[in-house]
């Protein structure tokens, strides 16, 4: 192991829900590195933060998905050794851009599949998500286009089509973050 885990929290309390899932916060954070791990502490810490990059993290209310500005805390300028703990604990702040999506907030999703009883969607490239059948208000499927549809065909859902799902459900497996939603709408269609 080349260190022990981090501590984090947000110098400040997280963004109010209405603004959007992207949230850039400052964070202070203090990791436990093991004395071999001394030889440059910049690069233990950066290694530490990218495998903490993309898996939920409670402290700070969602996935961060970037660091940057990444330095030692003011007045902090050597690392603490607590009492018989091999560790040498270093304080850090910096900057991350974290996904902050909870109920009920509307997100993009891009159909990557579409079945009688769900369609499911990939929402900023990374998150997974689905849509139950009865989610989907106001559509039906058509099993010949394997797609769905509302009655008068200006609306199709199918695989490649973006639409917009008002968030119900988020599930944490693992730090990896998927969500359950309700249809929206279709904003753009396959290839748009």
């Amino acid at each position: 192991h080349a260190a022990a885990g981090s501590a984090t929290a947000p110098a400040a309390p997280p963004v109010a829900p209405d603004e959007g899932v992207f949230r850039d916060m400052a964070v202070r954070a203090q990791f436990a590195l093991l004395p071999h791990c001394l030889d440059n502490v910049r690069v233990r810490v950066l290694q530490l933060l990218h495998d903490s990059l993309m898996r939920y993290s409670t402290p700070l209310g969602g996935v961060p998905i970037a660091v940057r500005d990444v330095a030692l805390v003011p007045g902090r300028r050597h690392g603490r050794v607590v009492g018989t703990d091999p560790h040498v604990f270093v304080d850090v702040q910096l900057r991350a851009t974290v996904f902050c999506a909870a109920p009920p907030q509307i997100l993009p999703g891009r159909v990557n599949a579409v079945a009688p009883s769900y369609v499911g969607l990939l929402v900023h490239g990374y998150f997974n998500a689905s849509i139950a059948a009865p989610e989907l208000v106001g559509l039906e499927y058509d099993a010949a286009d394997a797609a769905w549809r509302d009655a008068s065909g200006g609306v199709v859902v199918r695989v490649g089509t973006l639409v917009r799902f008002r968030i119900s459900t988020v599930h944490n497996a693992d730090g990896v973050l998927s969500f359950e939603g309700r249809f929206v709408d279709a904003v753009g269609a396959v290839g748009s």
